[in-house]
């Protein structure tokens, strides 16, 4: 079971174009890493904008704000002024939508080179948006959001404080920590995590809870949770409440706890 989530996560990583750097292969440490150049840029977001991050070569941060001005921070360092020439990151704003983007390189050229870029990208986005991040070879951490959160192909642990609609979080290699205020009658959905989870609601009174395929306990210290079925690391089905909308977690190598914001052991 454990090798194949880890497999699980490796393919969602690398479908998503995200490869080891010259670092991880060789050994370089950040302080070999003595070039940089940043991008700092100011722009304005429509409510309910959709916003997409992916191909990051290092950690994430979205913070949100009840506003529709938006600002982006990227920092890009290597070891060399020339090998800044790779691994680029595109900002792209259209109507309604915002793209930031690294760029693939040719992959033998990069490798020849044996060239590092590592990346930081730190965002302030209007909290009214749809939010879309995939492909990141770091952490990722998320605030609030009005909207739907999808999360794809991150090596790293994944922090999200809320969203009020779809949410789906698949093929990360590292734990996920959420806190909810609310799920969407469309419900929860987390697949091939590696590592544990840890989802804590601030408003949860009526859900289903569906289990399948985790290597580790199930445990909901949420009031009136009901087990249904319980097979060990098949099958784990329970009904918060009278039922509602459906939590759906599949291929979790790691412990998995509900939990209301605010409890303490």
């Amino acid at each position: 079971m454990k090798r194949n989530l880890l497999l699980t996560a490796a393919i969602a990583i690398c479908a998503t174009g995200i490869v080891l750097t010259a670092q991880d292969r060789n050994g370089y440490s950040k302080g070999d890493m003595a070039e940089r150049d940043e991008i700092n840029r100011s722009l304005r977001l429509a409510p309910g904008s959709s916003v997409e991050i992916s191909g990051i070569n290092g950690p994430v941060d979205v913070e949100t704000v009840d506003s529709d001005a938006a600002e982006i921070r990227i920092v890009r360092t290597a070891r060399t002024r020339e090998d800044l020439a790779f691994r680029l990151i595109s900002i792209e704003q259209s109507s309604g939508r915002l793209v930031i983007r690294g760029e693939k390189d040719g992959d033998d050229q990069y490798r020849s080179k044996n060239v590092q870029v590592s990346h930081q990208v730190s965002v302030r986005l209007p909290r009214q948006m749809s939010l879309k991040v995939a492909g990141v070879n770091g952490r990722t951490t998320i605030g609030n959001v009005d909207g739907p959160v999808h999360v794809s192909g991150i090596n790293g642990a994944v922090r999200v404080g809320s969203a009020t609609s779809t949410t789906d979080i698949s093929g990360i290699n590292g734990s996920v920590t959420m806190t909810l205020d609310r799920i969407a009658e469309t419900g929860l959905r987390l697949d091939g995590i590696n590592g544990a989870v840890d989802l804590r609601f601030r408003n949860l009174d009526n859900a289903d809870l569906h289990v399948t395929g985790h290597n580790g306990t199930v445990h909901s210290r949420i009031p009136n949770t009901q087990v249904l079925e319980k097979r060990e690391n098949k099958l784990y089905t329970a009904r918060i409440g009278a039922g509602g909308p459906q939590i759906v977690v599949t291929g979790v190598n790691g412990g998995i706890l509900l939990s209301k914001d605010g409890y303490e052991d």
